[in-house]
């Protein structure tokens, strides 16, 4: 089944006020009123656990990865990134990724990043 054949069979399982709330909802969409779309064009890795991360509107973040792997904040999947050759081995894919199984959303990156852009 195609995706197309997929979403006509969700919609079709639709009730008539499910159908028309969905509808109301995808007429007030305004593209220029969505989060911005970080894309990620450089990425250093550290020893500390911190990336050295360049966006493509020119903007560098300091993100510290500590927390995600055996901090507070720690997420399983992070887990094996404590391996110091395996961190190193950061590199980007429209985001930084480790391998096809860990890889860290943009978003993350630049909003909880510190700023670190070079000001003229």
């Amino acid at each position: 089944m195609t995706i197309k054949e997929q979403a006509y069979a969700i919609i079709d399982g639709f009730t008539e006020t499910q159908l028309r709330g969905f509808i109301d909802l995808f007429s007030k969409y305004k593209p220029e009123s969505h989060t911005p779309v970080y894309h990620v064009v450089a990425v250093v890795p550290h020893e500390d656990y911190t990336l050295t991360v360049t966006f493509r509107d020119g903007d560098k973040k300091l993100y510290d990865m500590r927390p995600l792997i055996d901090g507070e904040r720690a997420f399983k999947p992070y887990a094996p990134l404590i391996d110091i050759n395996l961190f190193m081995k950061a590199h980007v894919c429209g985001s930084v990724a480790w391998s096809d199984k860990i890889d860290i959303a943009p978003e993350e990156l630049y909003e909880n990043g510190i700023d670190i852009t070079e000001k003229p």
